[in-house]
């Protein structure tokens, strides 16, 4: 991976696109056709909706920002040889509350209007035991003109934690859902959304792929740069949660 001293919205700068427009381009059917194949991985469903002159109120990590057209869509994939339909079962009938807890993992991003299109995209992590951080950190991507994503890691749902879904039953434990908290669906998501920004906008020859994210967020970067460092030009991570054996006594003593 390639360092950089300066943190994502400096990295950003203005390329040219493809002038089509939003309504064009956003459909389910295009976003369809610009899916990356990718061996072990089966796509489902797919959605996508155009946002006219969205505005992103400041935040801690971003400015404001108004007048941002961009594509919402969101993608549902599964793994090879995985049967989601046995799990899913399993999961409903030992614990009712992981019935939407599946192999199933849904991915979501914010691509921006061609015309607005940096050749950048931003991968983003979550918090305490989620994956994500929920839609509102795909706004971080529109302030710099950035495609973004993130993902629920299978968990069912954006507000579902890893606590919720590992362990189905006495004596079992989900290891794909851990798996996927610990490095795999952040590393998917990114490798999916920079597959589909290189089909959605026609004339991308390089598109520049950063992560961000805060605590578990921030672990979760350093999982990306430390097994995928090839497919970062950047990482701003802030205060990772490692070393688990010191930090999960912090929080239960009283």
């Amino acid at each position: 991976m390639r360092l950089h001293s300066h943190a994502f919205p400096a990295l950003v700068a203005a390329t040219g696109a493809s002038a089509a427009a939003p309504s064009t381009v956003c459909t389910s059917s295009y976003v369809t056709d610009s899916l990356p194949s990718i061996v072990g991985i089966e796509f489902g469903s797919v959605s996508a909706d155009p946002v006219y002159n969205y505005s992103v109120a400041a935040g801690n990590s971003y400015p404001s920002v108004s007048g941002r057209n961009f594509c919402n869509i969101s993608v549902a994939y599964s793994h090879t040889l995985k049967n989601d339909s046995v799990r899913a079962r399993f999961q409903s009938e030992t614990k009712p509350s992981l019935a939407n807890a599946t192999l199933k993992v849904n991915v979501y991003y914010y691509l921006p209007a061609p015309s607005q299109w940096s050749s950048r995209f931003l991968a983003t992590g979550g918090g305490g035991y989620q994956i994500n951080s929920g839609l509102s950190g795909l706004e971080g991507g529109l302030v710099y003109n950035a495609a973004a994503g993130l993902t629920d890691g299978g968990f069912g749902s954006l507000t579902t934690s890893l606590t919720d879904v590992l362990i189905p039953a006495n004596g079992t434990m989900n290891s794909d859902a851990l798996i996927n908290l610990a490095y795999l669906s952040i590393h998917e998501m990114t490798e999916i959304g920079t597959g589909i920004a290189t089909n959605f906008y026609t004339n991308t020859s390089k598109v520049y792929t950063y992560y961000q994210g805060c605590s578990e967020g921030g672990r979760e970067g350093w999982s990306q740069v430390q097994r995928y460092g090839t497919q970062y030009d950047g990482a701003v991570i802030g205060a990772p949660a490692f070393r688990q054996a010191f930090q999960q006594p912090n929080h239960i003593w009283p």
